[in-house]
């Protein structure tokens, strides 16, 4: 149905005259990076700014087609799941983010409930006024979980004096997969003149699966291209503007997505099949309500954001071979003793997050612009895990005897294994940010935030695979100080900038494992009883060098930058058990450079080039007992290089105008972090290739309509992008990669 909206919305209007167009990819974009508006090219920070029309130029309507455009921001597809963001190597697979995400003033990063579980969820790339990707740590202006940086989704304003619009739809086919479709509808404008707005949007998206999920016994097809997902995304905005100084904005954000199984394969298997028995589907409810106040004063303006975020997670994990690894032989893909033996980890995350922010700034056009609040947040992640499934019944026919003899606990109602766990998070802080204009060229620049955070878990565990009923309790305080130094020269369309800065994530505590008797092992060679209790945050200092410029026909912004990480939240992997737990170890360093420039050196040619070096280690030996946890010297898991470069050329078809673009990315390949003779080393995990992308569009616009093909993963690559396997112990593992060969059309309309 939104399909056929959009496109009705489009076709109605596509007769409309052409109108002025400004070159947006060449032109200057305006951010509010410093929560203030400032013309990108004046902002003394490194940030990487889209349109929607820019990213729709270039195809990318999703976060891991934005990481290919945006040197060092790297997204890893955990288990095939979950996007997992990084930038300038600061990664995080545990504990809490590392990556603040924005959608305009509401934050909505997730703290990591469990392995693979709880990364942060992405809002589709539909009906936005920019992206915004802040790299380095913002610990100043957005506290906890900015530590590698910021991403902000900025959506369209009500507008109170104009109607516009936006709708935009698309058809592709994969290769060796199924069709895909999305469309979406937004309108926007007054109600009541100058006084009351609105902006409401729609959109949908199918995406086809690739990945065939085959019998373990027969060989058979029993699921084609499995690894289909469906997302829905409503937006409603409200401004009213009850006198010319105040203005109040209501909104409301609503997406669900839902997956039918992995994106992962087996190579074991062939070429894009799964051999996991029953399949592993996955829901995400999100829901963002947000009421922004801002007031008028004159030369300053006071602004205060309350928001809520609620997002339901519910996944199902296939854990039959995973046990048939524990209990029978760690290379069956099925037990002849009972073929079709399943056992299935249901997990619920519910996350709930208030969040209120009050800050006053006054324009930079004096000598000194100040920007100060307060800052609120309460936060609580709820996690429950249930394993079901036919475990008594396995090992009666293994062992002869059912789980209450074999564990000393039963399995009741089916269930072999329970985890509850209850996350609260607390901060409270006051910030300010200033700069002072020495001279009309020169400005120095300070900030400062100061926090108080409070953690708090609740835990406890139950049936024959948890070692029978436990409970535990952390409890955790921190005070973490944000500073921020800068100095910016601005000469005409040259500015150069220099910055330190510090940034920091909140600890949080482990489940305990001394009770699971498959863990018993894996706990002697690490000397150690139990794991620890909890973990303390980790915090970076970031120093970065910058240049950004005007050029003919162009502009090019250039970067350094030395991140140093400290008392670093580290994953450590129990390799027998599986278990996993997060510990403060060791110290890294990620050093780089970026470069982005755009040109137009001839009428109708323009020019985009991305490039980013990262150069991210362990600097420092980290050993337990007589165990390495990390080597000094091994890489951090992201890529050394990223590099993305564009070419469009405009012409004239008779009196329609057309285009012609060809986009290239690449990532370079890199290793998981860890090297032999580190715990959590496995050699058949190891390496993630690099990716070699080209992608293709031409199309024509006709009056406001923009009707384009396009053909993204030209050459029909697939690395390896993730390869994983549940147990070390397993025969298999299993790999995901790019999405093959797909070509389509997108038809799109500003009205």
């Amino acid at each position: 149905m939104v399909v056929l909206m959009s496109t009705a919305a489009m076709l109605a209007v596509s007769a409309a005259p052409a109108v002025a167009q400004t070159d947006n990819t060449v032109g200057e974009i305006v951010v509010t990076s410093q929560k203030r508006a400032e013309p990108l090219s004046k902002v003394p920070v490194s940030v990487a700014a889209q349109t929607q029309d820019q990213l729709d130029a270039k195809g990318v309507n999703n976060i891991e087609a934005l990481t290919r455009t945006v040197p060092s921001l790297n997204a890893r597809r955990e288990a095939g799941v979950d996007a997992n963001i990084s930038i300038r190597g600061v990664l995080a697979n545990v504990g809490a983010a590392t990556t603040g995400i924005y959608i305009d003033e509401a934050p909505i990063s997730s703290r990591y409930s469990c392995f693979y579980c709880g990364f942060s969820a992405f809002p589709q790339m539909f009906d936005l006024e920019r992206v915004e990707v802040l790299r380095g740590p913002q610990g100043t202006l957005f506290g906890a979980g900015s530590e590698g940086g910021t991403i902000r989704f900025i959506t369209p304003s009500p507008s109170l004096t104009d109607y516009t619009g936006y709708a935009r739809a698309e058809v592709s086919t994969t290769k060796d997969g199924a069709a895909s479709y999305e469309g979406g509808v937004a309108i926007g404008g007054p109600i009541v003149e100058d006084k009351l707005g609105f902006r409401a949007s729609a959109f949908t998206r199918k995406e086809g699966g690739y990945v065939d999920r085959v019998d373990q016994i027969t060989g058979k097809v029993v699921d084609k291209d499995a690894n289909s997902s469906f997302s829905n995304v409503a937006r409603l905005a409200l401004t009213w503007k009850p006198s010319q100084a105040l203005s109040i904005t209501p909104s409301v954000f609503f997406q669900t997505s839902k997956i039918h199984d992995r994106a992962t394969y087996w190579p074991m298997a062939g070429e894009l099949r799964s051999l996991t028995p029953w399949g592993s589907p996955a829901k995400d409810r999100q829901v963002i309500g947000s009421v922004v106040v801002s007031l008028d004063m004159g030369d300053w303006t006071l602004k205060s954001a309350t928001s809520r975020y609620d997002r339901l997670q519910k996944r199902a994990d296939d854990y039959s071979l995973i046990d048939l690894a524990y209990y029978v032989d760690p290379t069956l893909l099925y037990y002849p003793g009972l073929p079709r033996y399943r056992d299935t980890s249901f997990l619920n995350t519910k996350q709930g997050t208030w969040t209120q922010e009050v800050r006053i700034s006054n324009s930079d056009a004096g000598r000194l612009a100040l920007t100060a609040g307060l800052y609120y947040m309460d936060g609580e992640t709820q996690f429950d895990q249930t394993q079901k499934g036919d475990f008594d019944e396995l090992v009666k026919s293994v062992y002869g005897a059912d789980a209450e003899a074999l564990f000393g606990y039963p399995v009741v109602d089916g269930v072999n294994y329970h985890e509850r766990q209850r996350q609260k998070d607390k901060e409270l802080a006051a910030f300010g940010d200033a700069s002072y204009r020495i001279t009309d060229n020169l400005k120095a620049g300070v900030g400062l935030r100061v926090s108080k955070t409070e953690f708090t878990l609740n835990m406890d565990r139950m049936g024959p695979q948890a070692g029978g009923p436990f409970t535990a309790s952390h409890h955790a305080k921190e005070s973490p100080v944000t500073p921020k130094f800068s100095l910016s020269y601005q000469k005409a369309d040259l500015l150069a900038y220099a910055s330190a800065s510090k940034g920091f994530r909140n600890g949080g505590g482990n489940s305990s494992v001394a009770n699971i008797p498959a863990c018993a092992a894996d706990l002697a060679i690490l000397g150690a009883s139990d794991v620890p209790g909890d973990y303390a945050s980790d915090s970076v200092w970031s120093y970065e060098t910058g240049l950004k410029s005007k050029i003919p026909h162009g502009r090019i912004s250039a970067s350094a930058f030395w991140v140093d990480w400290s008392n670093i939240q580290t994953n450590i992997v129990l390799p027998t058990c599986g278990y996993n737990y997060t510990a403060n170890v060791g110290k890294a360093v990620s050093r780089g450079v970026e470069f982005e420039g755009t040109f137009s050196p001839a009428p109708g040619l323009t020019l985009n080039a991305s490039v980013g070096y990262t150069d991210a280690y362990n600097k420092s030996d980290v050993r337990v007992g007589s165990s390495y946890l990390i080597h000094s010297g091994s890489r951090l898991s992201v890529p050394d290089w990223t590099v993305a470069l564009g070419a469009q050329y405009d012409f004239n078809i008779s009196s329609v105008r057309a285009y012609a673009r060809a986009d290239y990315q690449y990532a370079s390949g890199y290793t998981n972090g860890y090297v032999a003779g580190d715990i959590s080393y496995n050699p058949n995990t190891n390496a993630i290739d690099a990716q070699n992308v080209v992608s293709l569009r031409l199309g024509l616009k006709p009056g406001r309509l923009d009707v384009a093909l396009f053909v993204n993963n030209l050459f029909d690559e697939r690395p390896v992008l993730y390869r994983y396997q549940d147990l070390e112990t397993q025969l298999a593992y299993r790999e995901s990669t790019l999405r093959p060969r797909t070509m389509g059309v997108t038809v799109s309309q500003r009205f």
